[in-house]
């Protein structure tokens, strides 16, 4: 599914613990990771060390084939050269830049954590929608993460005809984890926040296009919802 799996480190910032989200996902998988550590100042390379030497003491334990490597100001071109070279296949990056980060050529998961507490999530909910392009991209990372985290909660929010998402209801009935399925004609960022804080969601999981496909419309929607959220947020982007 996803053999080698990229996770971005600074160095003690929230966004960090995204590597454990790829940590848990590789175990899972049976992948491989690639840690890549980026720094601006050569006073934060410290800290970035310090955190990820107790990321590889936890991969050895897992027995998980682990490599590291260290670059300075990482841009746009320097991300999608490693990603390509690498042949990485997912990649779990902090949620900066949504439109530059777009433009990646690989599997993405962007994350924003609002809770840190609430890194091994008990209740997960899932935006599936009717139109999205790569939704079979979708539906692998969402099995993956199901799978690496069972005995979970899951809500789903489907917009569009259900037919479409019968192959992830099948596997669904499969896993321990229970789950609600809800059927929206429209997706309002209100009912959608209502509803995250009537369930006490952990995570929730939006999809969004590559660029150009991505209209104009849902970009405002997910803009919206990356500033409002009150839970961690992942936003997965498939492969170009």
């Amino acid at each position: 599914m996803f053999k080698k799996i990229l996770a971005e480190i600074k160095g003690f910032t929230p966004e960090d613990l995204t590597a454990f989200l790829a940590l848990d996902l590789a175990q899972n998988l049976k992948a491989s990771l690639y840690f890549l550590v980026t720094y601006e100042k050569e006073e934060e390379l410290a800290k970035a060390e310090t955190f990820l030497n107790g990321l590889l003491v936890k991969a050895e334990e897992r027995n998980l084939k682990v490599e590291a490597h260290f670059k300075k100001e990482v841009g746009l071109k320097d991300l999608t050269e490693i990603l390509k070279k690498e042949k990485i296949e997912l990649a779990f990056l902090p949620l900066r830049d949504l439109k530059k980060s777009l433009k990646l050529p690989t599997n993405l998961a962007l994350v924003k954590f609002v809770h840190l507490g609430r890194l091994s999530p008990k209740r997960i909910l899932i935006i599936l929608e009717e139109n999205f392009k790569a939704l079979k991209n979708y539906e692998n990372f969402l099995k993956a993460l199901l799978k690496t985290y069972p005995h979970k909660r899951v809500y789903i929010i489907s917009i569009g005809k259900d037919k479409k998402f019968s192959a992830l209801r099948e596997f669904l009935k499969k896993q321990p984890s229970p789950h609600e399925w809800e059927a929206w004609m429209v997706l309002s960022l209100k009912k959608l926040i209502f509803k995250i804080l009537s369930k006490r969601i952990d995570f929730i999981i939006f999809p969004v296009e590559s660029l150009p496909f991505w209209q104009i419309k849902k970009r405002r929607f997910v803009k919206n919802l990356i500033g409002k959220s009150p839970c961690n947020l992942i936003i997965f982007k498939p492969g170009i």
